[in-house]
């Protein structure tokens, strides 16, 4: 009898163990191993000062700070005018012809803004901005009204790796266009201005060469909401435009290369401006709203197939409503969204998280019903605004949150699926303080950018403001096994998993 016991307890005990096994792992279905999952992020003391760099105040503020990263580590940020080229140690660069600094080349009686960065798959560094002009004011035919109108055009520059300028690109490796939209009008039809005024906000590279840059262009006049204000408006158009890798516009994209700019009725989400493009392997583009029709505020992401045409599968009419404010590219052309839900008052802050498969549909298995929510707490100032993927699909958000001891910068990190992953930092987060900074007037800003570089280590770029102007703060941390990059897989690519999209 007690041999058939001890027999009994030897055939059920690893039928137990193998029952608590998948007990454990049905509890946490997206966690590798619990090493793994509590593996923290460390500030890397191999960059700037302690893992931490303030660069100095600039006297323009980006609208968009952007920023990516080299294939052997340099970070290039848009600052001001310029550009600051960085070493993987944060330290002055000797990069694309500039040290520490790169002036772009200014065009002829006007200045030039950029607004977007990338890298092509030749390491060849492409600027996109706008070149502004001196303003010329019109007045409103129906209202007398005066507004001061500004002609401008969209600038493109591409480096080669040397530094020249790609004498293969536009002329003299710059291209200069306003891609065939035409000045503003009147609603009769004629023009407000003899010139056109198109703005950039970012650009992108496909796998082909081929660029993707987005923006607004200025229209004509258009009726004010507002029930106090009679005047008229002038009113923009959001687009998306493709071109070759020559710099010409590519000519099988939408209509001669370009989608919207012409009319408000062209965008699903109606946007005034669009930007933060990513490109997916296929060509597919997605992209958000970043201003919008001021009588109908409608906030949200749209995607164009590769050849320019709405997708109409994705959200009501094309487009998905939220405040999205980041974008991420999965190597299988998944795109990941951030938006905030925003706030009453009562309820913590919280943030949303979508997940759109590469045909244009929303991924359901994605959190719950295809929607993961996360929780920022009640503190005045959580925010988070940017999300990068690592190379093991997890998702990390960079933001900024609030205590008792004032804002400090801030990391959370989600599965594959999108749960949140608690053991990741007191709380399910890892927060650091800000440099101490020039000013006691400073205010720190949420987080702008994320990326990894291709060592496996994220950078996060906040900005803060003094009274001299805005200024990036950098930050670079270790992630336990992703501080460098694995036996056999290839770095992540930076290009496209940075959220206020490196792409610009």
């Amino acid at each position: 009898m007690r041999r058939l016991t001890l027999n009994l307890l030897a055939a059920v005990l690893p039928l137990f163990a193998l029952w608590a096994t998948h007990a454990v792992a049905a509890a946490r279905p997206d966690s590798a191993t619990m090493a793994m999952s509590a593996a923290q992020a460390t500030l890397d003391p191999a960059f700037g000062n302690g893992g931490l760099l303030a660069l100095p105040p600039e006297r323009l503020e980006p609208e968009t700070p952007v920023a990516t990263i080299t294939a052997h580590g340099d970070i290039v940020l848009i600052g001001g005018l310029d550009l600051r080229l960085l070493t993987a140690a944060g330290e002055p660069a000797s990069i694309y012809g500039g040290q520490g600094t790169l002036a772009p080349p200014q065009p002829e009686g006007g200045e030039f803004r950029p607004a977007g960065v990338a890298i092509d798959q030749q390491g060849r560094l492409l600027v996109a901005g706008t070149s502004y002009f001196p303003p010329a004011t019109e007045v409103s035919d129906a209202t007398r009204y005066s507004h001061e109108v500004e002609p401008a055009s969209i600038r493109l520059i591409r480096y080669l790796p040397n530094g020249a300028l790609d004498p293969a690109f536009g002329t003299g490796g710059i291209v200069e266009t306003d891609l065939g939209l035409g000045p503003p009008r009147r609603k009769g039809g004629q023009p407000i201005i003899e010139e056109p005024s198109v703005r950039a906000t970012g650009v992108a590279v496909d796998a082909q060469g081929r660029i993707v840059v987005t923006g607004g262009a200025l229209v004509g006049f258009g009726e004010s909401c507002a029930h106090d204000i009679f005047n008229e408006v002038l009113v923009s158009a959001g687009f998306v435009a493709r071109l070759s890798e020559d710099g010409s516009l590519s000519q099988g994209f939408g209509r001669d290369g370009i989608v919207g700019g012409r009319s408000l009725n062209e965008n699903p989400l109606r946007a005034e401006e669009v930007g933060k493009p990513v490109v997916a392997p296929n060509g597919t583009i997605t992209y958000l709203s970043t201003r919008v029709d001021p009588c109908s505020p409608r906030y949200g992401l749209a995607q164009l197939t590769a050849d320019g045409r709405i997708r109409k599968r994705l959200g009501k009419g094309g487009a998905i409503r939220g405040y999205f404010t980041s974008l991420a590219q999965e190597p299988d052309g998944s795109v990941v969204a951030l938006a905030g839900e925003g706030w009453s008052g009562k309820e913590p802050y919280i943030d949303r998280l979508i997940r759109i498969r590469p045909d244009g549909a929303r991924d359901r298995t994605f959190g719950h019903r295809g929607r993961a929510l996360v929780k920022l707490g009640h503190g005045l100032g959580n925010d988070t605004g940017s999300v990068a993927v690592d190379p093991e699909g997890r998702l990390l958000l960079a933001g900024t949150f609030a205590n008792g001891n004032g804002r400090r910068m801030g990391l959370i990190r989600l599965s594959a699926m999108g749960r949140q992953e608690l053991d990741f930092g007191p709380r399910g987060r890892v927060t650091t303080p800000f440099p101490k900074l020039v000013t006691v007037y400073s205010v720190a800003v949420t987080a702008t950018a994320s990326m990894f570089d291709p060592r496996g280590r994220l950078v996060t770029v906040h900005r803060y403001s003094t009274p001299n102007g805005y200024a990036p703060v950098l930050a670079r941390y270790l992630l336990g096994n992703l501080d460098t990059a694995a036996p056999g897989r290839p770095p992540p690519d930076s290009r496209v998993a940075l959220g206020a999209s490196i792409a610009g």
